[in-house]
């Protein structure tokens, strides 16, 4: 399944968001639609690489300890398959978590009307550079509360993680 994938994963990845922008502006306009596409197409690839990952990183004898027991492909996916590869996901979702904060404000600044991106273009323009920098200081922080929001619940959801790779 992977392989049939990994091609047009790998040709997708590489592009940069801020070039997809104007293609996107095309077919989507300048509306929240295009800004929402930028940021799930940015974000997606290190959400995806991390997942697959997490998967192949299962131990075998996970898979046939639950085969041996007659679990359906429901069951291991949600009891064996999605509890070995969370941790993973959880760190592809924490990197794309940034991605995705600087897609949306360069996404506002390249073609939107409205938005923190969009006014520090603005305050930068009409050279009132305070506003500029409370801007920037602004996304700033939002990042760094969003981070602690994800930790905490990365915390929450895989408090188990952390006590089964200490032994504990």
């Amino acid at each position: 399944m992977f392989r049939l994938f990994d091609p047009v994963i790998e040709f997708f990845r590489p592009l940069p968001p801020p070039a997809i922008i104007p293609a996107v502006m095309l077919f989507l306009g300048i509306s929240h639609s295009m800004k929402i596409f930028v940021i799930f197409f940015s974000c997606s690839f290190p959400i995806v690489l991390n997942t697959l990952d997490g998967v192949r990183q299962i131990p075998p004898l996970f898979i046939e300890t639950a085969r041996s027991f007659s679990i359906g492909h429901s069951k291991m996916l949600f009891k064996v398959i999605l509890p070995c590869a969370l941790p993973q996901i959880m760190s592809g979702l924490r990197i794309s978590l940034p991605i995705s904060l600087i897609v949306a404000v360069l996404s506002e600044m390249i073609g939107s009307v409205d938005g923190i991106g969009h006014y520090i273009l603005h305050m930068q323009r009409i050279f009132n550079i305070s506003e500029m920098y409370a801007g920037i200081v602004m996304i700033g922080i939002v990042g760094f509360v969003l981070n602690l929001l994800f930790l905490k619940i990365d915390q929450s959801l895989l408090a188990w993680h952390a006590g089964w790779k200490t032994g504990q």
